[in-house]
């Protein structure tokens, strides 16, 4: 499991450089040019480790689960505080998970011209498929977090 992502650069304002395309064969054979002061990006492919971009494809479904709740709960009656503290508790253990992850965030070597082989473009490929089980997986755990978070509040309440 490789996690790759396409990175445009640019030297003289050394910051990064970000177009709307799609990554393919035929955008990593053309040439870029920064919209700040047109002198030419280096492209590359950066490596992200998998203990960084993990906890973000876990943690951020926590953050949409407290949303979808959010909407759920209001359209079926009114807010209750179970429904506040569930909200909450989500956003809560999505900042943990993301920032940990932020932990492991490494600074990409930049080359000295660009490089425009194809051999990581199948890697990103592969990598939807990923991103997608994910996903999922912390949509699952924010669902099961949130039924036994739900349960011990009203266990509680009615002790």
């Amino acid at each position: 499991m490789k996690f790759v992502q396409r990175v445009h650069y640019c030297p003289k304002c050394e910051k990064n450089i970000y177009f709307w395309q799609r990554t393919n064969t035929k955008s990593l054979e053309k040439d870029y040019t920064c919209s700040r002061c047109q002198n030419e990006a280096i492209s590359f492919w950066e490596i992200l480790s998998n203990k960084y971009i993990i906890p973000y494809l876990i943690g951020t479904p926590f953050f949409a689960a407290s949303a979808v709740y959010g909407l759920w709960t209001s359209t079926i009656g009114s807010i209750r505080p179970v429904d506040i503290f569930i909200m909450i508790f989500n956003i809560i253990i999505a900042a943990v998970i993301v920032v940990n992850g932020m932990r492991y965030k490494q600074k990409p070597s930049i080359p000295q011209a660009s490089i425009k082989s194809s051999k990581e473009l199948k890697d990103f490929r592969k990598q939807n498929i990923w991103v997608i089980l994910f996903g999922v997986l912390g949509f699952i755990a924010a669902l099961v977090v949130d039924i036994i978070t739900y349960y011990i509040w009203i266990g509680i309440a009615s002790a």
